[in-house]
């Protein structure tokens, strides 16, 4: 409590010497202070039991701290004992406590010491309010009910500076007059001129009517564009004798009716019509001429064969694998 760094340690020393319970030790340290706590607590007494002697004598040192030294050294005593519990080397734990507890000294409230900041401040003020401020002595007296009026500072007299007189400048000779410059021609106003008119346009000579295709000259090369579109139909269609166009129709003619078998057939006739509208621009109507039948039912193995020869299926499978048809064997079923 006095504040001396030495005399704390070698008293903890010669407690570490005679192997006193540090425990107990520090639980008997921290009842003194409780005990110097209560007695800065007026009413208190009643919680103290120690005799008189031994109370007055805590009074006394009590009365040199203040309470909020004693809590804050009690407060740092409870946590050395905490501490001391979790550690290894309870002897170097209590003496830096020790330590901290002499370098704390006296804590003062910072009420108090607001309350000092407040009286001296308040002091510096009436001191301040107190000192008169002198009146500079003047020569002249002032009857009362007129005002001080200061004479107008004298004027400066402005000192003759030759530079800055305004020299005339001399007239402008004629002929000089006469000689003004004019502005460059490129910055002269020129009159815009018209915008050019545009040229017309000359009209798109007129397109020649395409000469009118004729289906019979021409049908070498329409077997020829059907060829690259479908390769049974063009020998089906060489077969033709005789091509007319009548009224918006196309007459095919054939000799037998063998040879149009399937061209004949509606999804052939539809297609074949397409070729034509796109070969030769016209949309017209297929017609099968067709010898008339004739009235016997016998067929002989001649006519059998020769049929067959015709037939656009073996026609297109010939051409496919690149052959030709040898011998055709006709046979009855029995």
């Amino acid at each position: 409590m006095e504040g001396d760094p030495s005399t704390a340690i070698l008293a903890l020393e010669q407690i570490f010497r005679f192997g006193m319970d540090i425990k107990r030790f520090c639980t008997d340290l921290i009842g003194q202070f409780r005990t110097l706590l209560l007695c800065k607590i007026n009413g208190c007494r009643p919680l103290i039991d120690l005799p008189d002697e031994e109370f007055n004598k805590f009074s006394q040192t009590a009365k040199n701290y203040t309470a909020e030294t004693l809590h804050l050294k009690m407060n740092m005593l409870i946590e050395m004992v905490e501490n001391i519990g979790r550690s290894n080397q309870p002897r170097l734990i209590l003496e830096t406590t020790f330590l901290k507890m002499i370098e704390a000294g006296n804590v003062v409230p910072v009420s108090q010491l607001l309350k000092k900041l407040d009286t001296i401040l308040a002091a510096e003020r009436g001191e301040a309010s107190t000192k008169a401020i002198p009146a500079k002595p003047t020569g002249q007296e002032i009857a009362p009910g007129k005002r001080e009026t200061s004479p107008p500072p004298p004027q400066k007299k402005k000192e003759h500076n030759p530079a800055e007189e305004i020299i005339p400048l001399p007239e402008e000779p004629p002929e000089f007059q006469q000689r003004r410059p004019t502005a460059p021609r490129e910055f002269q106003q020129r009159t815009p001129a018209a915008p050019p008119t545009p040229a017309k346009k000359a009209p798109k000579p007129a397109e020649k009517p395409k000469p009118a295709t004729r289906i019979k000259t021409d049908w070498k090369n329409f077997l020829a564009y059907v060829q690259e579109k479908s390769s049974w139909m063009a020998p089906a269609l060489s077969h033709v004798t005789q091509v007319e166009e009548e009224g918006g129709s196309l007459l095919l003619h054939y000799d037998d009716a063998i040879n149009c078998t399937m061209v004949r057939r509606p999804e052939h006739s539809a297609e074949l019509k397409q070729f034509i509208l796109d070969f030769y621009d016209k949309n017209l109507i297929i017609k099968f001429i067709l010898p008339e039948e004739k009235k016997s039912t016998s067929s002989n193995t001649q006519n059998i064969r020769h049929e067959l020869m015709h037939d656009p299926l073996v026609i297109a499978t010939a051409e496919i694998f690149r052959g030709t048809v040898g011998d055709i064997r006709v046979t009855t079923k029995k």
